[in-house]
């Protein structure tokens, strides 16, 4: 198990690198690195948002209620970061 999280971060890593000297590199629009850093944070938030969904609807009790207000506060930011 370990072995394939630390593969699946790896290549997530060297994608985010790729991507982020791509937009470093563009020298015709200024703007482009923070969109790129815009965009990869927000697709951040929606793996962290899916997670959460996850741990929402597994756990019950106290924890499930916990797992849910977090899964709220997630879903607030993901919203704003779409609304900008």
């Amino acid at each position: 198990m370990f072995v394939g999280c630390a593969q699946i971060w790896r290549v997530g890593a060297k994608f985010y690198t790729i991507v982020l000297k791509r937009a470093l590199d563009n020298t015709e629009d200024s703007t482009d690195a923070m969109r790129v850093l815009r965009m990869l944070k927000h697709e951040g938030r929606m793996v962290e948002l899916e997670e959460a969904k996850k741990a929402a609807t597994l756990r019950s009790g106290t924890r499930g209620m916990k797992a849910r207000k977090e899964l709220k506060a997630l879903e607030v930011l993901v919203a704003e970061e779409e609304a900008q």
